[in-house]
């Protein structure tokens, strides 16, 4: 009885202070991940948190590839600066410029850690990255684009219309 009781004070313990839950992925809380803590737990240190206008994560780049938040689907992949679709035939999204995401007419839809020429950015909230699935880049299409004027604007599109969803 005595360490049903000191294992119920630490369970209440660590909700309370935020040490292992709100740091995980969505898809991993309650789960074998989140069980083991947040020491346990090896990345290749390659992730990059996407971030909204309002500085949450929407998305990560590992190996040029765009995964959505939980990491488990790969949405889009950066070749130069130039962003495709892996829906939709590869189709040209907009550009991957000094940490912004831009649309076709050159506004923000998305940002990075470091982002530098763009609009304003909130400060990010951060969380772990999640286990991304391998990911074979596609050959990049040869297309024929106009490269936008980039802007100190933020786009009307969210993320998801970014990415064709």
């Amino acid at each position: 009885m005595r360490y049903l009781i000191i294992l119920a004070i630490t369970a209440a313990w660590l909700n309370f202070n935020g040490a292992v839950n709100h740091l995980q992925p969505p898809h991993t809380r309650g789960g074998a991940i989140s069980s083991v803590g947040i020491s346990n737990i090896k990345f290749s240190g390659d992730e990059t948190a996407v971030y909204n206008r309002v500085g949450v994560v929407i998305g990560w780049i590992k190996d040029a590839i765009v995964f959505n938040y939980e990491g488990n689907k790969a949405l889009a992949f950066i070749d130069k600066q130039d962003v495709f679709s892996f829906a939709y035939g590869n189709a040209y999204l907009g550009l991957f410029h000094n940490g912004f995401f831009r649309d076709k007419t050159g506004n923000a839809v998305a940002w990075v850690r470091g982002a530098s020429g763009g609009p304003i950015t909130l400060p990010p909230l951060d969380r772990v990255a999640p286990i991304f699935m391998p990911v074979i880049k596609p050959i990049t299409p040869i297309v024929t684009t106009i490269t936008p004027i980039e802007t100190l604007s933020w786009s009307n599109q969210s993320w998801d219309d970014f990415l064709g969803r």
